[in-house]
């Protein structure tokens, strides 16, 4: 599970994921109890590693505008 970049809350950042075509799942759903919000799941088991750096390049990229 990977942390949510400060001043972010893991609806927000997955929504702007899906907005750059990148899959990842808002962590708040991984949790049984109170679920924090500053986590993300991404799902890397169907595509090729260099696939998975290059979305998390190109989200970490548009991270620079707020939310």
């Amino acid at each position: 599970m990977g942390a949510v970049p400060a001043g972010w809350i893991s609806s927000a950042l997955t929504a702007r994921a899906l907005d750059l075509g990148i899959v990842i799942g808002d962590g708040t759903f991984a949790f049984a109890d109170e679920a924090p919000t500053e986590h993300v799941r991404m799902s890397f088991g169907a595509v090729t590693e260099a696939t998975a750096e290059a979305a998390v390049q190109r989200l970490a990229s548009s991270l620079d505008q707020a939310p």
